[in-house]
């Protein structure tokens, strides 16, 4: 169909096209582009379509955040309607300002739509020339110096996975793993050693200022210098870039098939080695995208198939050593003060799946215990040795194990009774342990496993919490393992020895009052205070105006 070409008509849609982006009506702005993009498709533009690509590429940096998305939704519009040969054109010329705003844009909104703008441009070009030249760009900024090139480059290079995730036997992706792969991994392995050169500096920092005697004021201009450049010196890599490469290595271990079969052609004990480093890595998103990426291997890795001498898979090899550390590891992860329900869940599942491997493990010293304690178990105290937790020389046992959580679960109830997360955690594995294991091997460790579900239960109040309710469901669910008889004397068990510990202590006090009677008033004291101080904050959670008229009341006092 003929279109009339006239310069009326180019001036018209030249302002068109500033409608599309400045105009305040978001169904304004989306009419415009539609007859933006049926004017650059139909009417013989030639050299000038350039001129309007640099119109939509100059506001991608537009200041208000509606222009920006405006521009970005264009582009989605054009890469999904051009023809090929202008996107094979013109793919560098749009690949890099998008790339840029992945960088510099501070909207999330504007860098997500970005991001999916440029993963419709690669997927649209096709395996071919014009790809590879985006991935040869991307390739060449991932070693770089500058951090926030090195950081967008492992965004890409999850894009391009996630694109290509199906021609993985294709030998062109091959080859992109290939390049890919080093630069990953050595990108996570310089993350470990800053961040270990940072807690490095932390503690050195920290013992200069127990060891500092001098006030403040007397530091002269010349060492604020100083320390002003040691502290540029030491500045750990960005996170944001290991973030992204521990993203990019998910979507390869998730998307490729076999890939953990094939480990030695990709490194994949290196990087699981690396990563395993990254574990309590000081920020959350880099804690969890690792415990992620454990998570994925132990899905794909039977456990039988971990006792196998014959396998290459990073578990097999000196299974013992790796298997204690990282359920140490993963236990460290729920010990955390600043713990999110996100990294607790996470720990959880693995340390699920690491149960049922110190089990495989122990199996001859779990059925020899359960025969041994089967009569015992109900007239004698389990004592929990520290020393066999703390002996690095000692393989990690069921006990060990099951000891740990338990008392996880105990400091929260003492410490932190208004938190939740630890607890949860603990009762979601004591259900998942019994699940996975027989009456028998149960046994001998029944009464650790008891004791937080009891000491919750016990102290529940009238009105029950969702965490008062996962303990009786979990309760329950050990009840059913076992007969009548035998559960009901292990429970008397833990119900008596948690009387005695009561009545204990409650006697040492009473004896401490009569040999140490100041020592019993200071305690006394202090409790009163921390009972009136309670009192003060729940007055203050109800009544919040009270608190405002005290802060006034003091300020005129002061004055």
């Amino acid at each position: 169909m003929r279109r009339l070409a006239s310069k009326e008509i180019a001036d018209t849609m030249d302002k068109i096209e500033e409608l599309s982006i400045r105009d305040d009506d978001n169904s304004i702005r989306a009419q415009c582009r539609q007859l933006m993009m049926t004017y650059l498709i139909e009417y013989p533009l030639g050299k000038k379509m350039s001129k309007h690509f640099d119109f939509y590429i100059s506001n991608l940096s537009y200041e208000e955040e509606t222009g920006r998305i405006s521009s970005l939704e264009m582009f989605a519009v054009m890469f999904n309607k051009f023809p090929f040969t202008v996107l094979q054109e013109y793919s560098t010329y749009f690949f890099i300002p998008l790339v840029m705003m992945l960088i510099n844009d501070e909207s999330a909104l504007c860098k997500k739509m970005a991001a999916s703008a440029v993963k419709l441009l690669i997927t649209k070009l096709g395996a071919g020339s014009p790809r590879n030249d985006l991935f040869d760009i991307t390739l060449n900024w991932s070693k770089q110096n500058k951090v926030q090139l090195r950081q967008v480059a492992m965004q890409l290079f999850g894009t391009f996975v996630d694109v290509e995730q199906d021609t993985f036997n294709n030998d062109n992706f091959k080859t992109r793993l290939d390049q890919m792969v080093p630069i990953l991994l050595k990108t996570i392995q310089d993350g470990v050693k800053a961040d270990q050169d940072d807690d490095e500096s932390s503690e050195d920092e920290s013992e200069a200022e127990d060891n500092e005697n001098e006030a403040e004021n007397n530091i002269n201009e010349d060492s604020e210098d100083h320390d002003g450049a040691v502290q540029i010196k030491k500045l750990p890599m960005n996170d944001k870039c290991l973030y992204n490469t521990l993203t990019c290595v998910g979507k390869i271990f998730t998307k490729i098939p076999g890939i953990f079969t094939t480990g030695a052609d990709y490194k994949i004990n290196e990087f699981l080695a690396a990563i395993t480093e990254l574990l309590l890595h000081s920020h959350a998103w880099v804690r969890l995208s690792s415990s992620q990426l454990f998570a994925v291997y132990f899905s794909s890795i039977p456990v039988e198939e971990i006792s196998n001498t014959s396998s290459n898979s990073y578990l097999s090899i000196d299974t013992q050593a790796k298997v204690k550390d990282l359920c140490l590891i993963f236990y460290e992860q729920l010990k955390d003060d600043q713990l999110t329900k996100e990294i607790a869940d996470q720990a959880t599942k693995n340390l699920i799946y690491l149960f049922k491997i110190v089990k495989y493990l122990n199996v001859g010293e779990l059925n020899s215990k359960a025969v041994s304690n089967n009569n015992a178990i109900g007239d004698t105290e389990i004592l929990h040795d520290d020393e066999e937790i703390q002996n690095p020389k000692k393989n990690i046992t069921i006990k060990v194990l099951i000891v740990k959580m338990t008392r996880l679960a105990t400091f929260e109830a003492l410490k932190k009774i208004k938190e939740s997360v630890k607890r949860t955690c603990v009762f979601r594995w004591i259900a998942a342990v019994c699940l996975d294991s027989d009456h028998q091997q149960l046994l001998p460790h029944l009464p650790d496993l008891l004791k937080p579900l009891y000491r919750e239960i016990s102290n529940a109040q009238k009105e029950e919490s969702d965490l008062v309710k996962l303990a009786h469901e979990v309760l329950e669910l050990i009840r059913g393992q076992f007969d009548k008889q035998t559960f009901a004397e292990v429970y008397a068990k833990v119900q008596k020895m948690a009387h005695e510990k009561r009545d204990s202590r409650k006697r040492k006090l009473a004896v401490e009052a009569v040999k140490e009677p100041e020592k019993f008033a200071a305690r006394k004291q202090k409790l009163n205070l921390a009972k009136r101080e309670q009192k003060k904050r729940k007055l203050y959670e109800r009544k919040p105006e009270l608190k405002f008229k005290k802060i006034r009341s003091q300020k005129a006092t002061d004055e």
